[in-house]
């Protein structure tokens, strides 16, 4: 029985480990393509929160103001885009019960106060730096949990929500987008 030369012994052993190394090559790819896929992911959602993240929603007092239109939201668009389809779920900062809810349309960039109105709700909308309105933003106790929802649209058509006024989620779309 012929076994081979020590050349073909040799040249064997040499394709058993090039057969290895190119398995050990593409599991290796693999692994880099899926991290390079999760980074443009990550990526992808931080470019879509970049907006929603610069929307703040806080209860304020404005001390100046007369009785019944002292208490205000506070909305807070950081961002260079406007928002849309703004809803403002509050209740009243002692927790004895829930304020109506505060809808708007559109908010461009900018800090508005919203004060209370004892006839119509909620008064209008106030650009607090241009009206430079003396605030007490309230944040703690119970008047730090005024704000209990907000949901409003970016200038990207998606939909996002404040939950308890601070913890930013994603609330889907029409076009199934945002999530």
């Amino acid at each position: 029985m012929d076994v081979g030369t020590l050349a073909d012994w040799v040249g064997a052993l040499g394709g058993l480990l090039a057969v290895s190394a190119a398995y050990g090559s593409w599991k290796t790819s693999e692994k880099v393509v899926k991290l390079e896929h999760k980074r443009d992911r990550e990526r992808e959602s931080a470019a879509e929160r970049r907006q929603a993240e610069h929307v703040t929603v806080v209860g304020v007092k404005c001390p100046d103001a007369p009785k019944g239109e002292q208490f205000a939201i506070l909305v807070v668009n950081g961002s260079d885009a406007p928002i849309y389809d703004i809803r403002v779920e509050s209740q009243k900062a002692n927790k004895r019960g829930d304020n109506p809810p505060l809808v708007l349309a559109v908010l461009p960039p900018g800090k508005f106060v919203i004060p209370t109105h004892p006839e119509y709700n909620w008064g209008s909308v106030i650009d607090q730096e241009a009206a430079q309105i003396k605030l007490d933003i309230m944040t703690k106790g119970k008047a730090g949990e005024m704000i209990t929802h907000v949901s409003f649209v970016d200038a990207a058509s998606r939909k996002w929500e404040l939950v308890r006024g601070r913890e930013l989620r994603s609330a889907g779309s029409d076009t199934g987008e945002g999530q």
